[in-house]
């Protein structure tokens, strides 16, 4: 069955999965291994790659382990690699549009102020709003370890 995009965007937003990718494309692939190296309980970093199986970003292998048990190991898929980069670009288009809709707020705002519509104070407050609202959208991005250039001023 194929996984919705809150499923996969869920799975690739997890906490600590680009440290495990990351790991895991190092070729550090055991779970127990990768519990150790990232300091997170062996649960967590199941549960992780458990998302990650889900979405088709990563697949399970087995090796020969101690005794008659093999050991569970996890590799990328081959579609994982531009699963990536298109969730990057994604990314980056939709912070581009921010950048846009900040910067024509912000010129609506200035027009207003400009041509009389709206008294200074008024424009100051509002001005700040908008501030203050891309500036929240910025710090829930770093919150959430979403790598993003903030949507900043016009440039004249």
């Amino acid at each position: 069955m194929k996984p919705d995009t809150r499923e996969v965007l869920a799975a690739l937003s997890a906490a600590e999965v680009d440290r495990l990718l990351g790991h895991i494309e190092k070729g550090e692939r055991h779970p127990e291994a990768l519990a150790l190296s990232l300091g997170l309980s062996r649960a967590t970093i199941e549960s992780r790659l458990n998302g990650l199986v889900r979405v088709g970003v990563l697949e399970r292998y087995t090796v020969p382990g101690d005794g008659n048990r093999p050991k569970v190991m996890y590799r990328p898929t081959s579609a994982a690699k531009p699963l990536v980069e298109d969730a990057e670009a994604l990314i980056e288009t939709h912070w581009r549009r921010l950048s846009a809709t900040k910067r024509a707020e912000m010129a609506a705002l200035e027009e207003q102020f400009l041509y009389g519509r709206i008294p200074e104070e008024e424009f100051r407050k509002r001005r700040r709003e908008v501030e203050q609202k891309y500036e929240n959208i910025v710090r829930f991005a770093e919150r959430t370890s979403v790598s993003v250039q903030t949507p900043g001023p016009r440039s004249q």
